[in-house]
């Protein structure tokens, strides 16, 4: 019985999760450091941006509210985040992302 029961939760889970989507996460920075606090000035208030580096750094467990200096984003040499539905401006902050090789932004409404 207990199986039957586990197995139509387990059911019913999966059906809402596609009539019920995760809720994105979204970052909010604590800036630690002078410089996080910097280049969060530098990312113009572009939320999707913010995300999308702070997703980066997590894969390295770092945080933007710690980085100490760009070479925190020697790693970070794809940036893609196309056909997002994006709008806003490019920030100045993705200079500083100097070991960006490969940048994906097609499909969105992004200026600057």
């Amino acid at each position: 019985m207990k199986r039957r029961f586990a197995l139509v939760i387990a059911l019913f889970l999966i059906n809402t999760s596609q009539i019920f989507p995760a809720k994105i996460y979204a970052f909010t920075p604590y800036p630690q450091t002078a410089y996080a606090r910097e280049f969060i000035e530098k990312c113009d208030g572009q939320e999707w941006f913010i995300d999308e580096v702070e997703r980066l750094l997590n894969v390295r467990e770092k945080s933007l509210n710690t980085i100490n200096s760009r070479d925190d984003f020697v790693f970070i040499e794809i940036f893609g985040l196309k056909d997002k539905g994006i709008a806003g401006v490019l920030p100045r902050a993705i200079g500083e992302l100097y070991n960006l090789r490969e940048l994906f932004l097609s499909g969105n409404e992004l200026t600057g």
